[in-house]
């Protein structure tokens, strides 16, 4: 019988490795890499290189299929830990989850578009969306094809194309604010629905509303799934996986939330994971120069654009998480007074990645919000401490948001959100 589950269980980790390194190779091949793949190798032997050579059309044909299953399989291998780990989570058992929360999901996406009147598919979305309808098979080069889950969903529930994939980002949204709601509820905090409405005019939420069609939503809810149904290892190593192929620059902040969600060995499983993906990373994208072009604006890095204007910089940090610095910098101070240490350097940490992030694009606000889970979990530290803290929170809450909601680039004037928010600015000014 030993013998059985111990065969079971190398059989289901061969399988589950197998899904991770097929979803990575996926996101960083272009359908010319595993065409290269067949007529370079020994597997030409299959295939006629003349042929292909000769005929695009069924160079493609063949090609598509295999890059299909192998996403479907591996979709299938990573999301059954995690589908595992939220059935079994305590938060399904004792029937938490109810109607209620997804109503109020709804209604505060519905106020938040109020407030920030919906965008359109604009900027490197359009990309995203374009690739939507051409996923698998376009022949040349889809830049970002690093950025390659999100596509590849809505291509498999033909959600494609402009119209189409500007409905999913929304729905992406819907489940964001749902699963965001979800994270108070299984940490036993009593939120009020202004409170949810003052914590959407961050970064994390807002962009999504602003600017659709971005993957950064899809790592957002993969990040709260991993702290929220905190169940066994490889449900949260799966969420990582499907981060990166989301999103590369997920890496770094993944790295800053390893400490916390990972045993040793889970943290060690995470590390093999990150290194087959910066291997595959640089090995298939021209090296550190070519994944580094990517990210040049106007042949400026985004170092020399933050080392020419810090102060911009420093700016786009700020407004990214605007009053609700009150509440982490309030929770730092808390845990080094009380000696916690370990729970103010993991929010320190998050922090930090945050700073790391600015140097990956020049959207900064934008960027420094994907450090969303040090509000979080500052709020979580304030609400449990022996002191009462809800006043402090709450002044934190208000003046959040009075404060208006501010775009921050390296390059041309911050972008104060239209609507509410530029209404009140504009009622100022003019006064």
């Amino acid at each position: 019988m030993d013998i059985k589950i111990r065969t079971q269980k190398i059989f289901g980790d061969i399988l589950w490795w197998a899904g991770v390194v097929g979803l990575l190779l996926l996101s960083q091949t272009g359908i010319e890499s595993l065409l290269s793949l067949f007529t370079g190798t020994g597997l030409r032997i299959f295939i006629n290189p003349d042929l292909l050579k000769n005929d695009p059309a069924i160079l493609a044909a063949i090609v598509t299929p295999i890059r299909g299953i192998t996403l479907l399989f591996s979709l299938f291998i990573l999301s059954v830990p995690i589908f595992q780990s939220i059935r079994q989570s305590g938060m399904v058992r004792e029937s938490r989850i109810t109607y209620a929360h997804a109503a109020q999901a709804l209604l505060l996406l519905f106020v938040l578009c109020l407030i920030f009147p919906p965008g359109q598919i604009s900027g490197l979305a359009e990309e995203y969306a374009n690739t939507s309808l051409i996923m698998f098979t376009k022949l040349s080069t889809v830049s970002y094809h690093r950025r390659f889950l999100m596509p590849a969903i809505a291509h498999i529930l033909f959600m494609r194309g402009p119209l189409f994939f500007l409905i999913f980002s929304f729905i992406c949204t819907l489940t964001l604010i749902f699963i965001l709601r979800l994270w108070f509820e299984s940490n036993q905090i009593r939120v009020s629905f202004w409170q949810l409405i003052s914590l959407g005019t961050t970064s994390f939420i807002y962009f999504q509303i602003r600017t659709p069609g971005y993957p950064d939503v899809l790592i957002s809810i993969f990040i709260l799934l991993a702290f929220i149904f905190a169940g066994d290892t490889r449900s949260k190593l799966s969420l990582f996986v499907l981060s990166l192929a989301s999103h590369e620059a997920s890496l770094i902040i993944w790295f800053s939330l390893a400490l916390t969600l990972f045993n040793a060995k889970g943290f060690i499983q995470f590390f093999v994971i990150s290194g087959i993906y910066i291997f595959m990373l640089f090995a298939l994208n021209d090296g550190i120069a070519g994944v580094l072009a990517t990210r040049n604006l106007g042949e400026k890095s985004n170092l020399m654009w933050i080392l020419d204007d810090p102060a911009r910089a420093l700016m786009g940090i700020v407004f990214s998480l605007k009053a609700l610095w009150i509440m982490v910098i309030g929770a730092i101070t808390y845990l080094l007074s009380k000696r916690r240490t370990k729970e103010a350097f993991q929010i320190i940490v998050i922090l930090l990645s945050g700073i790391l992030m600015i140097f990956m694009g020049v959207d900064t606000s934008r960027l420094f919000g994907w450090t969303f889970m040090a509000i979080l979990i500052s709020w979580k530290v304030l609400e449990h401490s022996e002191h009462n803290w809800k006043k402090i929170i709450n002044i934190a809450l208000i003046v959040n948001l009075l404060i208006p909601s501010v775009d921050v680039y390296m390059f041309g004037q911050p972008v104060i959100m239209s609507g509410f928010y530029q209404y009140i600015f504009s009622f100022f000014t003019n006064f």
